[in-house]
Order: C-alpha cells, then structure tokens, then sequence
C-alpha cells in the first residue's frame, strides 16, 4: 500500500530527493496505523511517499530494488519484529536512517535496538515526534556517511603518497618541531632510506 502527499517542506531539505519528495518504507502491518504515520508526514509540512510492507521478504526486496532515505518499523508483527527488520537493513549495507515506532516496547528493548544500529524509537501514543526523529536520524546518517567518505580520501591519498615516495629514488621524510615538543619528531620516511642506507625507516620514526 502506497500513498503520497505534496505540502512544502519544513524540516528536512528534500531538494536532492525524487520528485516524489522522501520516499519512506513503513514495516507495519496494520492500516490504520500507518495512515497516522502518513498523516504526521502531511503535518510535519513533507513532500513524501510511504509504502508499506508487513512481510520480511518484501522487506528485503524493496531495499533491493528501490531507494530509501527513511525506514520506519513496528516493533510487533506477524512472524517478525524489529530487530529482524533492523537486521535485513543492516545487512543490505545501506546505512539508512531506522526508526522503531512501537505501541509496547520496554525501555531494555529499545537500548538494545539502539545498540544494534536503530537510530530512534517512539511510542505509537506519541507520534507527534515522528518528523523530528527522521530530521534527527537523517542528519546522523548524513555525518557518517560524511566521516565515512572523508576516512576513505584519506586513506587513499596516503596510499598515493606511499606509492609516489615507493618509485622516487631518493629519501622523502617528513619532519614535525614546534615549541610544545622536546625534539624534532620524523612521522614518516619512505622506502628509498633502505636503498641508500640499508636500514628499515621504522628506526627513523
């Protein structure tokens, strides 16, 4: 089941989404609950599409074959529950935003959901908070992706420098001093020093 809805955004910046606005995977299996999570969308100001799915396989094949920037679970279904539907997320690789909305889960239950990767949970008595949670989860999403991509160019910058310094035949070094430090400090030296001097650059270090 399907439904969309076009009000001007509010909270969260939609403008690299589809034309449809956020597209969201509710995990619920009963109708009327997911229209009152439709209906905090439309009056959190969302331009949105929400599916529903209330099975673990159609579960796996929208990850599959579609693009998320929200999912939302109950906690209780038939066959399943959140930690399962928490664990097909995760197992897809895809960090998306994943939200516990619950109308019966215990406070131990949802430290250890968080713990297993779920970004937020609420109460289905409480479905006031829907928009700001998905703002909040987003937003936490957005800065791991953004750390992850940062430690990724990182790390293959040094691999370019260490393959640059590998093929030059003299010695590049790197040396650190500043009032702070007892004594100049040499972090890197490259292979070229075994060439020459015949001693491993570990001892430079």
């Amino acid at each position: 089941m399907s439904e969309s809805r076009g009000l001007p955004p509010s909270l969260l910046d939609i403008s690299n989404f589809s034309d449809g606005g956020l597209k969201v995977l509710v995990v619920e299996d009963n109708d009327s609950d997911f229209e009152l999570m439709c209906y905090r969308l439309k009056q959190g100001g969302l331009k949105y599409t929400a599916t529903r799915v209330d099975r673990i396989e159609d579960l796996r094949k929208c990850l599959e074959h579609e693009e998320w920037q929200v999912v939302i679970s109950d906690h209780n279904l038939p066959g399943f529950g959140s930690e399962e539907a928490l664990r097909v997320v995760r197992d897809s690789g895809l960090d998306i935003p994943f939200i516990i909305v619950s109308g019966s889960i215990g406070e131990h239950v949802a430290v250890e959901a968080m713990r297993a990767g779920a970004d937020d949970y609420l109460m289905k008595d409480k479905m006031a908070r829907l928009v700001p949670a998905i703002e909040r989860s987003m937003r936490a999403a957005n800065e791991r992706r953004s750390l992850a991509a940062a430690e990724l160019a990182q790390r293959e910058s040094e691999r370019r420098f260490a393959a640059i310094a590998e093929n030059i035949p003299g010695i590049i070094f790197q040396m650190q001093s500043g009032p702070s430090m007892p004594r100049p400090t040499v972090p890197f030296v490259s292979e070229g020093v075994v060439r020459l001097f015949g001693v491993p650059p570990r001892l430079f270090s």
